[in-house]
């Protein structure tokens, strides 16, 4: 499966071997809960105000390790041209 991460700054292809995820928007909620309790995924903004910065490589994270952990195969960022050639669904954060 190829998930498109629509990102504020920036949009990549990120694929998931078939079989794992079976609902593409609770995935995104269930990864958004996550990043809650993530130290890393917090920065600080000009304000002084805590935000959590979303990134293809801590979606990656969370699916190699909620889903993929006792496997061998692992989730991996993909060329974004690959989403024009192939069934991608589209996640907007």
């Amino acid at each position: 499966m190829y998930i498109i991460l629509k990102l504020d700054v920036a949009t990549s292809t990120v694929y998931i071997p078939d079989g794992y995820v079976s609902d593409p928007k609770k995935l995104q909620a269930d990864f958004l809960e996550w990043c809650y309790f993530q130290k890393d995924a917090y920065i600080f903004t000009k304000n002084n105000k805590m935000a959590v910065r979303i990134t293809s490589d801590l979606f990656i994270r969370y699916i190699n390790e909620a889903f993929l952990r006792d496997t061998n195969e692992k989730a991996y960022s993909v060329d974004n041209t690959v989403a024009l050639r192939k069934k991608a669904i589209l996640l907007q954060f």
